[in-house]
């Protein structure tokens, strides 16, 4: 497949991922970002067996970590914005914010996402069972702080979750956008090592030439070392 068909199958979940995790459309739009240059880069190595949809769970939730872990404000939750404004789902949503970092992973990629447990693992780069006991604890923490309906209010966020889902995915601009500034920063890499290069070369012909003198000398001492009998006076009769 191309990197633009790659793209347009995965993208959609990535986007999901990216906003749910981030919080934020600025957050969320940052990870994308983040990914589709990432998986250009590393398309060419990868294996053809392997599914391209695993690379993208794990490592839209590895940029996703890269951000800063600070609750979004429940206002602006991009899990509250396409939610009926209940005061019961914002404190569940604030709850779930508020859970330790692969909990609050383990719930919405299970719950938003439908990934099972052997994904969880894969996505959130921990084993299968590890996945299970976050999804867990998650589960059970968020009963016990919500009053109501936990499962209404889980499915409230998995409405909201799908509900991300971009309606349109246009992958070229940002391909050919990612190629043009690969392709700047590699003539810029390249112009600055041959920048490099010059300047060393000018700095050592600058060094060979103050100290020409003692190099001269170096070298005529390190020849009469080599032919001892050349530079010696010969014996009289």
């Amino acid at each position: 497949m191309r990197a633009d068909e790659i793209l347009t199958d995965c993208l959609p979940a990535v986007w999901r991922v990216a906003h749910a995790l981030g919080g934020s459309d600025r957050a969320g739009r940052s990870i994308v970002e983040t990914i589709v240059g990432q998986s250009l880069n590393a398309m060419p190595a990868w294996r053809r067996d392997a599914p391209p949809q695993q690379w993208f769970y794990h490592h839209t939730v590895l940029a996703a970590r890269a951000h800063q872990d600070v609750p979004p404000d429940p206002a602006t939750d991009t899990l509250v914005e396409h939610a009926t404004p209940d005061p019961a789902y914002i404190a569940f949503v604030r709850a779930l914010r508020h859970l330790p970092r692969q909990q609050r992973e383990a719930y919405l990629l299970h719950y938003g996402e439908g990934l099972d447990d052997r994904f969880l693992g894969i996505a959130m780069d921990c084993s299968t069972g590890a996945a299970r006991t976050h999804l867990a604890a998650a589960s059970a923490a968020l009963a016990k702080i919500c009053h109501g309906d936990i499962d209404a209010l889980r499915d409230s966020m998995a409405v909201a979750y799908q509900a991300l889902t971009p309606e349109q995915v246009n992958v070229g601009p940002q391909i050919t956008a990612f190629r043009r500034h690969a392709n700047w920063r590699r003539s810029v890499r390249l112009t600055l090592r041959l920048a490099r290069a010059l300047i060393l070369l000018g700095a050592l012909a600058v060094t060979a030439w103050y100290f020409r003198g003692t190099l001269a000398s170096w070298y005529d001492w390190a020849r009469s070392m080599e032919h001892p009998a050349e530079t010696q006076p010969t014996s009289a009769p």
